[in-house]
């Protein structure tokens, strides 16, 4: 469902709400009322709850859903959602994919975009463990593609194990100077990888907050290494 249609969905399931707690009803309706504006109520949550995950990892302000928790009336609510539907007008058709659009090099660039597309999928599911260890696999090839560009070999069939430590010492061997920070990040992440694929005495379960970190180190990765 795209973002879109959730605000629609959301929309929909407030102006129920506000009818329902319009109508008059007689006492023998009053409980099935109650039952039913409470339903109405953790759907409206949900949904929120969903719209937020996706404005994070679109990079977009999620003020709007903290204003929506904090109306106190559904015309305030309502009012909040019609205000993000006009923000969310704005992006590109493919909203429902919600992944940086990035400059990668056309022999990688379909291959990173449903990469990426995979990790807001496991973001929004909830499958943190996932997450890192999709990150590890897109600064796999991305790092991949800088050291075949400059070197002009692919390591990926000469050495197809190499591990991110290796991989930026064989770049930097070739004049390519990254930025401390940005290897930091690079071993920060891979270390985040490496707890969540392999098997250790405690399971590493990543947080969402941790999650959300993962994935945007990783973003300002990608973008300081293609987008020049």
């Amino acid at each position: 469902m795209t973002l879109k249609q959730q605000l629609q969905q959301l929309r929909d399931t407030l102006k129920a709400l506000q009818q329902t707690q319009n109508k008059t009803s007689n006492t023998s309706l009053t409980d099935f009322k109650s039952q039913q504006a409470n339903a109405f109520k953790t759907t409206i949550e949900k949904s929120a709850s969903a719209i937020e995950k996706e404005l994070s990892i679109a990079g977009i302000t999620i003020e709007h859903i903290s204003l929506f928790r904090k109306a106190t009336t559904i015309d305030e609510k309502l009012t909040v959602v019609d205000a993000l539907s006009e923000l969310v007008a704005t992006l590109p058709d493919n909203e429902d994919v919600l992944v940086p659009q990035i400059s990668f090099p056309a022999e990688i660039r379909d291959e990173m975009q449903a990469d990426l597309y995979e990790l807001k999928k496991c973001f929004t599911n909830e499958c943190y463990r996932s997450v890192a260890i999709l990150c590890g696999r897109v600064l796999e090839t991305a790092l991949h593609r800088v050291y075949y560009d400059a070197a002009g070999n692919d390591l990926l069939e000469k050495s197809p194990g190499m591990g991110l430590g290796n991989l930026i010492a064989r770049i930097e061997e070739k004049g390519i100077k990254l930025d401390p920070g940005l290897t930091n990040q690079i071993h920060l992440i891979n270390q985040v990888r490496i707890y969540s694929v392999h098997k250790k005495q405690e399971p590493f379960n990543p947080t969402k907050t941790q999650a959300q970190a993962i994935m945007l180190y990783t973003i300002d990765v990608l973008k300081r290494l293609f987008e020049k």
